[in-house]
């Protein structure tokens, strides 16, 4: 879940836990404002990535974290599978703007890749939102609310912390035997 997501979550279950007359309206202007900023932030991946595709070879610090057979890896990985990409890499912490970028790099079409991340922005962040409101309204999530939102938000960092330790273990591995 992102940080975005959660909030969601959040404000949603917050309004059914502390508002005895909550008009659902709240919780549908709540995912309309996230989802104005969730497709901006993508749309804007997207344009990093297409314009600034030809000046990593000039850059050393892209050079370091972008190499091009990693970059090569990304437009096969789009080519291969890049509607459902789009769509679902909303659901993975981390692969979210990774996934926007490299889609901007591989040329993809605009219209086509906003009309996917509208579409799966709203299934998810509709998903969180009424999860978040009808939750809220379970004396468990009032009681332990803080924690849940604390698990929501670090859960879903495990995997990206486990693959960068993976990573980092694998470069120092591949440096001590040169």
């Amino acid at each position: 879940m992102s940080v975005l997501s959660t909030i969601v979550f959040s404000l949603s279950a917050l309004l059914r836990i502390h508002a005895e007359h909550v008009h659902f309206w709240h919780v549908l202007l709540a995912i309309f404002i996230a989802l104005v900023m969730s497709v901006s932030g993508d749309a804007i991946d997207f344009c990093i990535g297409k314009y600034t595709n030809k000046l990593l070879n000039h850059w050393k610090f892209f050079q370091k974290h972008f190499s091009e057979q990693e970059l090569a890896r990304g437009e096969r990985f789009v080519q291969r599978y890049g509607k459902m990409a789009i769509f679902f890499s909303r659901y993975i912490p981390g692969i979210r703007t990774i996934t926007s970028y490299v889609i901007g790099a591989s040329n993809y079409s605009f219209p086509i890749y906003v009309s996917l991340n509208i579409l799966a922005n709203l299934i998810m962040l509709t998903l969180y939102a009424l999860f978040g409101y009808f939750l809220g309204g379970i004396p468990f999530v009032k009681e332990h609310f803080v924690v849940i939102v604390m698990l929501l938000v670090l859960l879903p960092l495990i995997p990206s912390l486990y693959f960068t330790w993976k990573k980092n273990k694998k470069d120092s591995s591949e440096k001590t035997e040169k």
